[in-house]
């Protein structure tokens, strides 16, 4: 199936845009040891208060920010999750999106490794966790929970806008200043499984993480991002961050896949077209509010480097034929 996308304008790229609910310079000033990653076997029983077919986890209780759901077998048909941050009430229940089409593409190694989950999403610091499903229960359901907290930050930490790192606008005419995986991943703790694959790149695609759309600390930024690379590398089987590049809330671009922004390597973020695209995704939800100004004055930036790295025009079209998904055939 051939579809056709409108490339992204520029200033004009909250319509032309698709949103796929569901990163070399200076050090971030912290060691990514301070992530924790936990994962946890789940049982589940017949939820008692809800509808036919619905089941309820264990309760898992420690101390997380961010909250993910991988499992074996068949998918069920939606996922919901509740949380407590220490207060003793649990919050409403909340949907837990079901990534499938934020994917390798078929026919890849990355694919055949793919384990289905959830997406990962941050809800800020909770201390209590419980799951519901509904329709067909999988084999075996694992929680992955990590707290991107940094002792001895508040949620006003920004980063310093006055060091200019060595990878920077200074280096090509039009670059933005991107701080590289060294920065959000100074211990290698997600080394890609497989060399960096180089595709031709003809469209850019932007995605959003999705969730509830807390706001995180920029001091938590660095672990936001290693927890979405350990989360589709380690939980989900995939080779490395599914993106290639993430801009957090306050516009600040990060390196994501390894390879290199200024070449075209073959992502994992949108199952039969990765192979054509780069990925760039915004951390947060912007299915009923936008990215921040800063967000959106990155996005602009980055696009207009980036396609003109690869010979394409930002206010043009494309045609891109699928690889196969649930929503394109081949």
């Amino acid at each position: 199936m051939s579809i056709r996308i409108e490339r992204l304008g520029l200033r004009e790229f909250m319509v032309a845009l698709v949103f796929l609910p569901f990163l070399l310079g200076f050090s971030s000033g912290q060691d990514d040891a301070a992530l924790s990653m936990d994962t946890y076997p789940l049982t589940f029983h017949a939820a008692n208060d809800a509808g036919p077919g619905t089941s309820e986890s264990s309760v898992v209780e420690t101390a997380f920010t961010m909250i993910g759901l991988t499992w074996s077998g068949r998918s069920p048909d939606e996922v919901w999750y509740r949380v407590d941050d220490g207060g003793g009430v649990w919050s409403d229940w909340v949907p837990l999106d079901i990534s499938v089409e934020d994917a390798p593409d078929p026919g890849t190694a990355e694919a055949e490794r793919y384990r289905p989950g959830s997406d990962l999403v941050y809800e800020g610091l909770n201390e209590r966790v419980q799951f519901r499903l509904s329709g067909t229960e999988p084999r075996t359901v694992e929680a992955v929970l990590m707290d991107t907290t940094v002792p001895g930050t508040t949620d006003d930490d920004t980063f310093d806008a006055g060091t200019q790192p060595p990878f920077s606008a200074n280096s090509l005419p039009g670059r933005p200043t991107i701080r590289p995986r060294t920065d959000w991943d100074p211990t290698n703790r997600c080394v890609p499984r497989e060399i960096p694959e180089e595709i031709q790149v003809t469209t850019a695609i932007v995605h959003h993480t999705g969730g509830t759309n807390r706001a995180y600390a920029a001091s938590e930024v660095p672990n936001i991002i290693l927890s979405y690379c350990l989360y589709h590398r380690n939980s989900k089987g995939w080779d490395d961050l599914a993106y290639n590049i993430v801009i957090d809330r306050f516009g600040t671009i990060w390196e994501g896949r390894a390879g290199g922004v200024d070449k075209g390597i073959r992502g994992g973020h949108a199952k039969g077209f990765s192979s054509y695209s780069t990925g760039i995704v915004m951390i947060g939800n912007f299915t009923y509010s936008p990215p921040s100004w800063a967000q959106r004055t990155a996005l602009e930036q980055l696009l207009a480097w980036k396609l003109g790295v690869h010979n394409l025009d930002p206010i043009g079209t494309t045609d891109l034929i699928s690889m196969g998904s649930y929503k394109y055939d081949e």
